[in-house]
């Protein structure tokens, strides 16, 4: 590890944690502010699971809790507000009815203006930004996400005491 980002410097402006922060807060602000001015009929809170569904229609409800960092109660509650708007479908799944897939409504005309909003907000947020570093910052991410998940997981079944998210 080099020495600029040992110990407290972690925190500070200088440190990884600290740009994550701040990036992180600003996606979310970007996100919010594009997502009201479109007039969309969407809360920032709903508009990630239609990015998803653009992605990828037709996914399970534990599929879009992991594409959106959400959990079961929360999807829940936010795929129900999204069906009564009717921009979105429940389907028991083909092969097994025990799981519910969601697709988009696909009779509704708003789903093209949210490709637009992604798309608008992808080029605010990557603007100057080579693709070698985006890949780069992606897989660090992921390697960071995956030792602190790692470290949860041992903690939790009692082997180590190393990381404990009230300290």
């Amino acid at each position: 590890m080099s020495d600029w980002n040992s110990q407290a410097d972690i925190l500070c402006d200088r440190g990884f944690g600290f740009w994550l922060r701040r990036a992180a807060r600003a996606h979310v602000d970007l996100f919010a502010w594009i997502v009201n001015r479109a007039k969309l009929g969407l809360t920032p809170e709903q508009f990630p699971i239609i990015a998803a569904l653009l992605a990828r229609d037709g996914q399970s409800q534990s599929q879009l809790c992991e594409a959106t960092s959400r959990s079961g109660p929360t999807l829940s509650r936010l795929l129900y507000e999204l069906e009564c708007m009717d921009s979105i479908v429940r389907r028991r799944g083909e092969g097994d009815t025990r799981i519910k897939q969601v697709f988009l409504n696909r009779s509704e005309l708003g789903h093209e203006r949210a490709s637009e909003v992604i798309a608008e907000a992808a080029a605010t947020m990557l603007r100057d930004v080579e693709p070698s570093d985006l890949e780069a910052t992606v897989r660090t991410l992921r390697r960071v996400f995956h030792n602190i998940e790692t470290a949860r997981k041992v903690d939790a079944v009692g082997f180590t005491a190393r990381w404990h998210p009230d300290d």
